[in-house]
């Protein structure tokens, strides 16, 4: 649906701002899937946009009235568009999920290694070095240091199986 109105930038009939001023009227163009208006803010000489139907549907039908069925039919195929519209727009909802603390440290970390030009991968190939005193450390006390490896580990693992869960929970609430 074009617009032609004596506006030769609006969608709509009627003066217009000055071409330094944002249009505000309304568009009056009647959406041809439901009949009601777009009522959508000024969007210049473009097509009307797709978008869902705001129009509130009074169910005020009187059933002794002989053209009380192209009535019902009329706010039937309304609904419906409305219902598969609404059904569209939580899908589109649904699909892109907020980010929560742990994203943004992940954003945060991602956004770190490149201001400071870190390599993930490289770091992860390079071998550990220990300093002497660690490794000489390590072989006079070597059952506490395997304890302290033992809880690190476990600490990790802990932590990473919380984190799961509070996923699992965020996505099926």
């Amino acid at each position: 649906m074009w617009s032609s109105y004596t506006c030769q930038r609006s969608c709509h009939s009627g003066s217009c701002q000055s071409f330094d001023q944002k249009c505000t009227q309304r568009c009056n163009i009647k959406r041809h899937k439901c009949g009601h208006k777009c009522n959508l803010v000024c969007y210049g000489s473009e097509p009307c946009p797709i978008t869902t139907c705001e129009a509130i549907i009074k169910n005020q039908i009187n059933f002794n009235e002989k053209d009380s069925d192209s009535n019902l039919t009329s706010h039937i195929e309304a609904l419906k568009i409305y219902i598969e519209n609404s059904i569209l727009a939580r899908k589109r909802q649904q699909q892109q999920l907020e980010c929560d603390d742990e994203c943004h440290v992940i954003q945060q970390n991602k956004n770190l290694t490149q201001a400071f030009s870190i390599n993930l991968d490289e770091l992860r190939q390079l071998p550990t070095v220990y300093t002497d005193f660690l490794r000489d450390y390590a072989k006079k006390n070597l059952e506490f240091v395997q304890t302290i490896e033992r809880q690190l580990t476990q600490l990790i693992e802990e932590t990473q199986a919380v984190r799961r869960l509070i996923q699992f929970y965020r996505l099926h609430q």
